[in-house]
């Protein structure tokens, strides 16, 4: 029998389903929105015990992590009744914590402990100063994960590559019996630990590493090759057990489910996104996003059946139907999954709300697009979602980003400037490039169209700028250039300075499109001519800068980032004058300061040179009006 039901007040809220176009579309108040929501929804399902759902120790530790996104550090900001039914969901809590199997400390001692003690870890976690007990609550439940890890301490287990207990050792089984690990399990026990002081002990980390290594399906691991029994398996997606990557394709190999687990395990471990086991698993869960993106309206787990990684299933092509690599897993989580990606991909990409190619954005779609506008919930996909309530405590809690460490700032950056432009002829552009922390690696021209490039040597290593020289090589002709900046960090910088020549002729107004204009290039700088122009407009993404009264020989200077979007933008310049007049326009990432920056040299600007020089790349149309229609 169930236990009875506790209602409480329906937090009315506007519908948050489908009321906006795919990643990158939805506003944080649309997300705050849906969690306060769904939080509702959780709320009107206590039970009098202060259990939720069906009064598993994991459905109310899963909804206490729910109340925590929404409380966000501050529990006296819930409602009244809220913090009522917190204070009941941790007392249920404590009052289920015991020893299993002669290990003390497992909550839910009798039914699925690991995954119990770790969901509930996860609940309490945001509370520990409401209820005193709390604190040694966490601590006793987070022993219990420790003496219960199937490693050498406990099972005298070596989980090196080609040992014979190297398919179970360095994870976590159900219960504290011996010599079974899963990666399900495993993922759970290790976000319990991650989200609670002590974090991960380093003395349980290079096995799980090892355990890790062998449910991924990777090259380097023995469990994918023949000799013991695999097919050779490399898309670099995580199963359950070993043996399910050896049999693979099936569903318990390289799901979304266990990709994820996989993924926030090994940050969770301390591995970089250097480490290819990482930068495979990394890859795999984006394409999941993707197929799931693809998918809609279908939000149903997948498992991938292709021996490679070969990206997502994009329309035409459908989930189980060839040639889509991605089936639907039978076994559902699809909401599990995005919890696990959440944790994987943001413990090594920052969450992007705005970015619709950033893995937030697109889970955040995903969550909102399927949302019940009117109760707040979401449904569950088969057995790995259990059922409403766990599954909407499971999305509330991957929109608020928990277990997701707050990553440092990353260090800067190699920075790349164009310092001067050179009329000759023969025309050049110098562009210095500089890194004053780990210092430069390698600059390599990626792109040289009509010009020749001179990338003088330089130690690994420095830190003092260095000066790139392009050389127009037809100086009646357009021609681009593009560096790639590395530094000794490994941070790459692209560099693709934009150059191009407004004049005037017979009219009154020009007009040129650029196109492939990344963001990050969004400093516009205006050289006047003499006879110059008495305008320039500029035109991005539906929004227009002016700038007006030019005079002959002035610099000007616009930043026209606030309206430059994620990846490559086209950019309409609007010249206005009289005939003859002109100017140098220059579009890059930098507005002109920083280490090694000099003006930009033009010491004889007319509007014959200007004319005969030509621009520096991604100009694709040129219109000329002898009328100006469009302003006064």
């Amino acid at each position: 029998m169930l236990p009875t039901l506790v209602t409480a007040g329906l937090v009315l809220l506007p519908v948050t389903g489908a009321q906006a176009a795919g990643p990158g579309s939805w506003t944080q108040d649309q997300v705050n929105a849906a969690i306060a929501h769904g939080v509702a929804y959780l709320d009107m399902h206590q039970n009098a015990n202060g259990s939720y759902g069906t009064g598993l120790v994991a459905e109310t530790g899963m909804a206490l992590a729910a109340y925590g996104v929404l409380a966000n550090g501050d529990f006296s900001s819930l409602p009244p009744a809220y913090q009522t039914h917190v204070q009941n969901a941790i007392n249920f809590l404590l009052a289920n914590q015991g020893p299993s199997e002669g290990i003390p400390g497992a909550f839910s001692p009798f039914f699925d402990p690991t995954y119990s003690t770790g969901i509930a870890l996860l609940g309490l976690a945001p509370f520990t100063s409401v209820n005193p007990a709390v604190p040694g609550a966490i601590a006793g439940g987070r022993s219990f994960l420790i003496n219960s890890f199937q490693g050498p301490a406990y099972t005298g287990c070596a989980s090196a590559d080609g040992s014979s207990t190297a398919g179970f050792c360095g994870g976590w089984n159900y219960a504290p019996d011996k010599g079974r690990s899963d990666e399900s399990n495993s993922g759970f026990a290790m976000t319990g630990l991650a989200v609670t002081d002590g974090g991960i002990p380093a003395a349980l980390v290079p096995d799980n590493i090892n355990w890790n290594h062998h449910v991924q399906a990777i090259a380097s691991n023995p469990f994918t090759q023949p000799p013991l029994g695999g097919s050779g398996f490399n898309d670099g997606g995580g199963g359950y057990l070993p043996a399910d990557v050896t049999g693979a394709p099936n569903p318990f190999a390289s799901n979304a489910n266990d990709s994820g687990s996989l993924l926030f395990s090994y940050a969770f471990d301390g591995l970089p996104s250097s480490d290819p086991n990482v930068a495979a698993a990394i890859k795999f869960d984006q394409d999941v996003l993707n197929t799931y993106e693809d998918a809609k309206p279908t939000y149903q787990m997948v498992y991938h059946t292709a021996k490679t990684e070969d990206g997502s299933c994009s329309p035409p092509q459908f989930i189980n139907s060839p040639p889509c690599s991605w089936a639907v897993d039978g076994d559902g989580g699809f909401h599990y999954s995005l919890f696990a990606l959440t944790k994987g991909l943001g413990s090594y990409i920052p969450p992007d709300l705005g970015d619709p190619t950033n893995w937030y954005a697109k889970v955040v779609d995903l969550l909102l697009s399927q949302q019940n506008g009117d109760d707040g919930s979401w449904p569950a996909d088969a057995r790995d979602d259990y059922n409403p309530v766990f599954a909407t405590a499971l999305s509330v809690s991957a929109l608020g980003l928990v277990g997701v460490p707050v990553l440092p700032p990353p260090p800067p950056a190699p920075s790349c400037a164009l310092t001067a432009t050179l009329d000759g002829p023969p025309a050049q552009i110098q562009i210095t490039v500089q890194d004053t922390t780990s210092g430069l690696q390698t600059v390599a021209v990626t792109l040289a169209t009509n010009a020749t490039v001179d990338v003088p040597s330089f130690p690994a290593g420095t830190t003092s700028p260095v000066v790139v020289t392009a050389t127009k090589v037809d100086q009646t002709q357009g021609a681009e250039v593009a560096l790639q900046v590395t530094n000794m960090a490994g941070q790459v910088t692209s560099c693709d300075p934009a150059v191009t020549v407004l004049a005037l002729t017979t009219g009154s107004v020009v007009r040129q499109t650029l196109v492939g204009i990344p963001r990050a290039e969004h400093f516009v700088t205006i050289q006047n001519g003499n006879p110059g122009l008495k305008r320039v407009e500029i035109e991005v993404n539906g929004k227009r800068f002016t700038i007006d009264g030019l005079r002959n020989q002035q610099t000007r200077m616009v930043d026209i980032g606030s309206a430059m979007r994620p990846g490559m933008n086209t950019i309409a310049l609007i010249g206005h004058g009289a005939p003859g007049g002109s100017a140098l326009v220059v579009i890059a990432d930098t507005g002109g300061s920083g280490p090694g920056h000099r003006s930009v040299a033009h010491p004889t600007l007319d509007s014959h040179q200007l004319r005969k020089s030509g621009g520096w790349g991604h100009v694709v149309e040129q219109l000329e009006q002898k009328e100006d229609t469009a302003h006064d």
